[in-house]
């Protein structure tokens, strides 16, 4: 597991690329997914210190992901993730928050310098 390597599993790519270009600045290596299927081939292969996820992605959503990911014993149970969604309902943060996420950002109400410094921090 490479301390400073972080997966970001979000299908916008203009989001994705913008939020990369950020990280990458301050020091991050970022590996990039744009579905839950490849964000699970790259996360079990890499080992990332940090998993931001979406929740609402073609092939495979962020709620699967998680569940299935939490399954893997060598990683995957215990692998820190972050969950960047636009989804707010009680019900999918309490699910997330169940499922062991650290945290549960709401995309809209975070510019992207405040993202960059919020992970950041939880990079250590």
């Amino acid at each position: 597991m490479e301390q400073n390597q972080l997966l970001l599993i979000e299908d916008e790519k203009d989001l994705s690329d913008a939020l990369k270009e950020n990280l990458e600045l301050e020091g991050i290596k970022v590996l990039q997914a744009f579905d839950g299927i490849e964000g699970m081939k790259v996360a079990l292969a890499e080992k990332p210190r940090l998993i931001l996820l979406d929740l609402m992605m073609p092939n495979m959503d962020g709620t699967t992901f998680l569940r299935e990911l939490r399954t893997d014993k060598e990683y995957g149970a215990s692998a820190r993730v972050i969950v960047l969604s636009n989804v707010a309902e009680k019900e999918s943060v309490d699910e997330m928050v169940r499922l062991g996420a650290l945290d549960y950002i709401i995309k809209t109400n975070w510019s992207l310098q405040e993202l960059t410094d919020q992970i950041k921090t939880l990079m250590v």
